[in-house]
């Protein structure tokens, strides 16, 4: 009897810990993505005011700093939206759930009162993708606008790859036509067109067959300035000395265009931060086997830029670095994750699924080979064994305002933390 209820007492304090536990990243999850840190970006340095509030909780953590102020900057220059606006035969439509603009170099507005197909406007349909002579007969008649189809193919397509074989002298204004899952990010690619996404299923129905359109309204303003932008980190020193994990996951996200559209960015790649901080949370009271470095990656959607300058400028030598697990996209689960190099790096892998198939953490655990998607692919370029695991799950908010942390489920997300865990305790 009194054996049993030491177990009971044990299992509730188990359970009493993994409820402070998520509450703790819960906290953090929901903090980043409010409206205080304007989505991350470089609308008011919602990116630098994110980057300082992981600095606090680091140093709560106790971690050690590499730099004085646990911070690692780097600059760039950046552009901000300040406003955006696409009119339709004469009806707006909504800026961040029915469309988004890529990022420019300047402002730019197109007004075009009588759409001409095949004189001031052409459509290419997702089926044309393969037909570069066509697409080029298509874009010679120089037109206004070019709109790209990229939902009606069989198998969803890249539109850039079409766009890289526009001429640019031909047009300057692109429109992608999508579903709600957007690509749209701050790097600029492309900045010689002015790119907008528009989600199919977010507009009227009167408007969802671009061929009807009869007029097109596009306009952004927008500013190109220069900014600071920092990894975020902390050390944690290991019971070996000599070789160092690192767990990185990105902070910023799309930031905010003018006073009302935010991109809260919760999936992308709030939960990530709350992830990382949970694990250092972890290991700060349970000593590992190797130093364990946790990095805040600041400038993931304008090109992967914190994570390149870390691995040029590393505040500890790559070589005694032995393996960097990367978070990004850990919402969500219910249908499994995905591992990134999990073909270049087999024996990793294993010991990943391994401990998967006994404690059935996740549904499933799909490989994928190299992909530079995530802050893990300048590591992987030297060399260094990365994974990026993304979660899988029925959400699919991505870039755009409705990925908030009130719609995201987080139902394997203390799951994955104790696979991430039991992984990294046991590193080949």
């Amino acid at each position: 009897m009194k054996l049993r209820l030491l177990l009971i007492l044990f299992l509730c304090a188990q359970a009493f810990a993994q409820a402070q536990d998520t509450a703790y990243a819960h906290n953090i999850l929901y903090t980043l993505s409010s409206k205080k840190f304007h989505g991350r970006g470089f609308y008011k340095n919602g990116e630098l005011k994110a980057a300082k509030f992981i600095a606090k909780k680091i140093k709560t953590i106790n971690l050690k700093p590499l730099s004085k102020n646990y911070l690692q900057p780097l600059n760039t220059s950046a552009n901000i939206i300040k406003k955006t606006k696409i009119t339709i035969n004469n009806n707006a439509i909504t800026p961040g759930a029915s469309f988004v603009p890529h990022s420019t170099n300047s402002s730019n507005t197109l007004t075009i009162n009588k759409l001409e197909w095949g004189t001031n406007a052409v459509f290419i349909s997702s089926t044309d993708q393969t037909n570069e002579a066509l697409i080029i007969q298509k874009s010679k008649c120089q037109p206004q606008i070019v709109i790209i189809d990229t939902c009606t193919h069989p198998k969803k397509i890249n539109a850039f790859t079409i766009i890289l074989k526009l001429n640019p002298e031909n047009t300057k204004n692109v429109v992608i036509m999508t579903t709600h899952d957007f690509n749209a990010n701050i790097s600029g690619f492309q900045a010689q067109y002015n790119i907008y996404e528009i989600a199919y299923n977010h507009l009227p129905p009167t408007l969802q067959k671009p061929q009807t359109w009869n007029s097109l309204e596009l306009s952004t303003k927008s500013i190109t300035r220069p900014f600071t932008i920092n990894n975020v980190m902390g050390l944690i020193p290991g019971q070996n000395t000599d070789s160092t994990i690192i767990v990185c996951a990105h902070y910023d996200h799309l930031g905010q265009m003018g006073k009302s559209i935010i991109f809260y960015g919760a999936n992308d790649n709030a939960c990530g931060i709350a992830m990382l901080l949970d694990l250092a949370k972890h290991y700060s009271t349970n000593k590992p086997n190797y130093n364990m470095l946790f990095i805040a990656f600041g400038g993931e959607e304008a090109g992967l830029l914190g994570s390149e300058y870390y691995t040029k400028n590393p505040l500890i030598p790559l070589s005694k670095t032995k393996f960097v697990l990367n978070l990004d996209l850990v919402g969500t689960g219910q249908v499994g994750a995905t591992v990134v190099n999990a073909t270049i790096f087999p024996n990793y892998f294993k010991t990943l699924d391994s401990i998967n198939n006994q404690f059935h953490f996740i549904p499933a655990l799909h490989k994928r080979g190299k992909a530079k998607n995530s802050d893990h692919h300048y590591f992987t370029e030297a060399n260094i064994p990365s994974f990026f695991i993304y979660f899988e799950g029925t959400r699919s908010a991505y870039h755009d305002v409705f990925d908030t942390p009130q719609s995201l489920p987080l139902t394997h997300f203390e799951l994955g933390k104790n696979l991430f865990i039991n992984f990294l305790n046991n590193l080949p």
